[in-house]
Formats: C-alpha cells, sequence, structure tokens
C-alpha cells in the first residue's frame, strides 16, 4: 500500500515537473505552459508578461549523457539521435495566390501520424491529414534586411526593457499593436504593421480559407548558442499551438545557423524531421525558375494547432518571426478555442482529444473543468495510440484513485490498467512513460514483479532522449 502511495506521488511530480518538455503554446495567457499545468509566477524585466515563459532560456544540458556513453557498452547505442528517415517532406505545389501587389505560390506536405494498432478501430478522419505549409519569399530580401538590421540595433541599444535574455520583441499582444513610442518595441511593431496586414495575414487567410482569422500575437524570436565548441545547443521542447488556429513562422537568417525549426509527429524524438529544409528539392521552383536547395530568409512556414513543433539550434544565432492566429475576433476576445472543442467533440483528431482533456481537466479556453470529460476525451485518444494521452490518463486515474474509476472490477485490474496505459505510451517513445516504468520495475510497484533488467532498458531508452531523472537514475546506479 505505501509503495503505491509513493508511486502516485512520483507519477504525480513528473506530470507536473516536466512532461518532458511537452509544452502547450497559449498565446492569451503564460505563453508557454506546460502540460498538466495552468501556469507559471515566472517573469522577467517585461513584468508579467503572458510571453515571459517563452522568453526564458531552455538549454539542453548533454554532460550527463556524455557521462553514460562513457560507462556503458557500445551495444547500448548510446549514439547520437538523429531524425526520423521513415518519412520526408513531399512538397506539393497547392495553390497560387494574386494580391495587388504580390504574387505567391504555396506548397502543402502531409504530417503522417502513429499507426492505429487496434485492427477494431478506425481512423479518426484528420488521421494522416495534418499539414504543413510553405510559401518561399513571402517577405522580400530587403524588407528581412530591414528587419534584421532594426532588431540587431535595439539589441544593442539595450533599451528600458529589453535584456539579453529576453530573446523576445513584442509586435502584437491581444490582437493590439504596440505602436505606443514609449514602448521598446515600437520601432519595428511599426515597421512590421503593414507587412502583417497586407502581406502575412491575407496569404494565411488564402492558404486556409478562412476569411475571418485575425492576428493575436506577433513576435520577433531569437536563439543564441553560446557555447559551440562544448556541444552547446538551444532548445525549445516539442509543443502544440492550442489556442493558435493557425501559426506562421518567418526565419529571418537561416543561413547563418545549424537547426532550427522541428516537426514531431509522434512520441518519440526520433520521429522529429528538421523543417531547415537544406536539402535539394528539384519539385519546388522560385520565381525565376531555378530549382530552390533549401529554405531561404523570409520564406514563410505554416501550420495548424494539431501540429507538433520545436526549435533546437545547435549553431549560430537564430531569429524567426512569428504569428499567431485565431479562427476569429471573438475567441481572441473570449481567450477559447472553439476549433479545438469542435474536432473533439466531432472526434475528428487524437491530437484535438488531447487538447480537448487538457482544457476539461483544468477549466481552460471556455471549457468547463470536468475531470470525468478528460478521462473520455483521452480514454478516446489512448484508444487509437496517442502516448501523451496514454500518459496523461495514467496519470488521471492514479489521482482519482481506484474508488472514482467504476470501470474496473477490483484494484487489481485497475492497477494493471495504469500499468497497460505506461507499457503502450513507452513503446510508443514517450519517455516520461519509460521512466515511469523503470521506476515502477525497479521497485516492484502496482504488483508489478521487480525486474532490474527491464528497469534498465526503459531508463536507457529514456535517458537517450535526454531525459535527465533517467539518466540521474542510471548515473546513480553505475558511479
Amino acid at each position: 500500500m505505501r509503495l503505491n502511495v509513493l508511486l502516485s506521488v512520483l507519477l504525480i511530480i513528473l506530470t507536473c515537473q516536466s512532461l518532458s518538455g511537452f509544452l502547450i503554446n497559449l498565446p492569451y495567457r503564460a505563453h508557454l505552459t506546460r502540460v498538466g499545468m495552468s501556469g507559471s509566477n515566472e517573469s522577467n524585466l517585461k513584468g508579467n508578461s503572458k510571453f515571459s515563459q517563452l522568453m526564458s532560456e531552455e538549454k539542453i544540458s548533454s554532460e550527463g549523457l556524455q557521462r553514460l556513453k562513457l560507462i556503458f557498452d557500445e551495444e547500448e547505442c548510446f549514439d547520437e539521435l538523429k531524425t526520423n528517415d521513415t518519412w520526408s517532406w513531399k512538397w506539393n505545389h497547392a495553390g497560387y495566390m494574386n494580391f495587388p501587389e504580390s504574387n505567391y505560390s504555396f506548397y502543402a506536405s502531409v504530417i503522417p501520424d502513429d499507426t492505429i494498432s487496434m485492427k477494431d478501430i478506425l481512423a479518426p478522419p484528420l488521421h494522416n491529414q495534418r499539414e504543413l505549409y510553405f510559401v518561399p519569399s513571402l517577405l522580400s530580401a530587403s524588407q528581412v534586411k530591414s528587419l534584421l538590421r532594426m532588431i540587431t540595433y535595439q539589441i544593442q541599444k539595450q533599451q528600458e526593457g529589453l535584456s539579453p535574455k529576453t530573446k523576445c520583441i513584442v509586435a502584437i499582444e491581444d490582437g493590439e499593436m504596440k505602436l505606443n513610442n514609449d514602448q521598446p518595441d515600437s520601432c519595428i511593431a511599426s515597421y512590421l504593421d503593414p507587412i502583417i496586414r497586407n502581406q502575412m495575414l491575407p496569404v494565411a487567410r488564402a492558404i486556409l480559407q478562412e476569411p475571418n482569422i485575425t492576428v493575436a500575437d506577433s513576435i520577433v524570436r531569437w536563439y543564441i548558442v553560446e557555447d559551440e565548441g562544448k556541444g552547446g545547443n538551444e532548445n525549445l521542447p516539442p509543443h502544440y499551438d492550442l489556442t493558435s488556429f493557425a501559426s506562421m513562422i518567418i526565419p529571418l537568417n537561416p543561413e547563418e545557423c545549424e537547426g532550427g525549426l522541428y516537426v514531431q509527429f509522434g512520441a518519440s524524438h526520433e520521429s522529429r524531421q528538421n523543417v531547415d529544409f537544406k536539402i535539394y528539392r528539384p519539385n519546388i521552383e522560385t520565381k525565376n525558375g531555378m530549382n530552390s536547395s533549401g529554405i531561404k530568409s523570409g520564406d514563410a512556414i505554416m501550420h495548424r494547432y494539431d501540429v507538433m513543433h520545436g526549435v533546437h539550434l545547435k549553431r549560430g544565432t537564430r531569429y524567426s518571426l512569428v504569428l499567431w492566429m485565431t479562427q476569429d475576433e471573438q475567441s481572441m476576445k473570449t481567450r477559447s478555442a472553439p476549433w479545438v472543442t469542435k474536432d473533439a467533440e466531432d472526434h475528428r483528431s487524437v491530437h484535438a482529444a488531447f487538447l480537448y482533456a487538457m482544457n476539461a481537466q483544468n477549466g481552460l479556453h471556455g471549457v468547463p473543468k470536468d475531470e470525468k470529460v478528460a478521462k473520455e476525451y483521452w480514454e478516446w485518444a489512448s484508444e487509437r495510440g496517442h502516448a501523451l494521452s496514454q500518459y496523461m490518463l495514467s496519470m488521471l486515474l492514479l489521482r482519482m484513485g481506484f474508488d472514482d474509476d467504476p470501470k474496473k472490477e477490483s484494484k487489481t485490474e485497475w492497477s494493471k490498467s495504469i500499468v497497460s496505459l505506461l507499457k503502450d505510451s513507452a513503446e510508443s517513445g514517450l519517455d516520461l512513460s519509460q521512466h515511469a516504468l523503470a521506476q515502477t520495475y525497479r521497485y516492484g510497484y502496482h504488483g508489478v514483479s521487480k525486474n532490474e533488467s527491464l528497469a534498465r532498458k526503459y531508463y536507457i531508452a529514456a535517458a537517450k532522449q535526454g531525459y535527465t531523472k533517467s539518466i540521474e537514475a542510471l548515473l546513480e546506479r553505475v558511479v
């Protein structure tokens, strides 16, 4: 009994403190909120800005992983994680937009979903239907050059309210352009105002065929790798843009850095695919008819809320312009995400179900707080192989306790269901579940026999993905 209680406490702490960096992008509130949490008290020179967490530094420390590589045998495969090679970007010309001042072509690439293992369950309508959009040269070379010059000047000037650690210049917040001359960001906001209104927003509306899309927030964001020679890098963990119906990212200097934006379609880091496009793409042509060899300054990437993505910078300083858009003015004012609710209630997407359950658990974004509703949607997504939903469902079952789960005939059955969810999620590659399962086998929680071999297996699986607690657990046992 005591061990079960300890496991419950451990797993709940894991949920609240880490979730392995899986984040939900909340443009209206704390800009980045960890899954399972409702906010953050972190602040900086901008005060209690909703962008405060985004501005904070998020480093990946590889020291522990390097120590493990020296200790463990080669057959345990402590190699650098590679991006997924089972799929690649296949860009298809999706349309042509003719505006009074400019003409643009855009391309689309379909992002896969995890395979549904249960043969008797049909895939939801949006399964394997998520798209990433690419618009070459949305911003002109002169616009990018001017913007970069203004950004670097403002950083060097170190005006009040802007510090090196901020790494963010706000152009639009809650739908309001920051044009107040007393604000340090005003100059850049003034420059971006016509670009956003006349170029970025019309293109987004045309591609998504949503005439009422409005801009909620826009920032210039930068990442800096300070210790390149020591294996340093900077990271924005994988996350969903829950309260952004669509997000647009424009790299401003991709030629000057290594790494950057990635998409992660599954639970494991190995399902990541870089979106820097520094590869030969024979099916995309530039305006002069020449083949393009990689993403250029001013190119735009756009995706909807259901695409998990992040940033991993290996070298240099990366600047990008980011736009978060809502489906209409009303959803921005009410701080709701009706697109998530609709896709979830219509059972169209496991990602929508997962995010809607998060809203229901915490009572956010127009969804009443109801853990039973959260449980229902996590169960639906779990049955369709969504690893994050499986993990969150196991956490919810632990917190609710056996007495609140009438579907289970006995406490033994209830415990087995928790372990089963963790196993399914761990085998899909979710490091959170891998670590929790390692703890389960190490200490023999929930009726599971102690098994050092299996504990080691799952510790290693999570450690290979950089999960700090598993790295620490392995080092404790071998040093």
